[in-house]
């Protein structure tokens, strides 16, 4: 199942194989409208940088209404009696809306989550699963740590984080940004 909001990138569906679900939603905390802005540089869509919200107010964006709904309601619409063992969550500072909105399936399935974070929500995103029972892992130069081991200072060091002058001299091992909460 992929779930991709910008109306842009609707074409997926017919890209993806037939086995594969599309919804041209947001997944978030609850139904309905919300805002989707996607920044502009240099006269270019950055799409994999869309959020939902004002996040880049102020600064060239595209605006779009997309619906939004939360996790729990897709999958109890499209597949209610499927396993759910992986969920990958990339959604650009709204992690905790996404969570919120799929408790159930959580409590349920207890599948394991990989997910994007921003450094400074990490503490917060680590504690709503913790409360969800999950434990939180993450990998840094090729080795896997405890969430409780993370340190921004060392695991998102600006001398390490991707610049596309120096794009060769990007090493993914030593730039934290990916998450995994397992059930404990």
């Amino acid at each position: 199942m992929v779930i991709e909001p910008i109306h842009e990138l609707a074409w997926l569906e017919e890209a993806l194989p037939p086995n594969c679900l599309f919804f041209n939603v947001a997944a978030g905390a609850g139904e309905g409208l919300e805002r989707l802005t996607i920044p502009v540089e240099e006269g270019h869509a950055r799409y994999p940088l869309a959020t939902l919200g004002d996040f880049y107010d102020g600064e060239e964006a595209i605006q779009q209404e997309t619906a939004v709904r939360p996790l729990d309601s897709i999958l109890h619409d499209c597949c209610p009696v499927e396993r759910v063992g992986f969920i990958k969550i990339d959604v650009e500072g709204q992690e905790t809306a996404v969570i919120q909105g799929a408790r159930q399936t959580l409590a349920l399935w207890k599948p394991n989550i990989q997910v994007e974070i921003w450094q400074e929500a990490v503490p917060r995103t680590t504690l709503l699963f913790e409360e969800l029972d999950y434990c939180g892992l993450f990998f840094f130069d090729g080795r896997l740590f405890d969430i409780s081991r993370y340190d921004p200072a060392i695991h998102n060091a600006p001398q390490n984080a991707w610049q596309s002058d120096e794009a060769d001299l990007y090493d993914p091992n030593l730039y934290l940004n990916n998450f995994f909460f397992i059930p404990n």
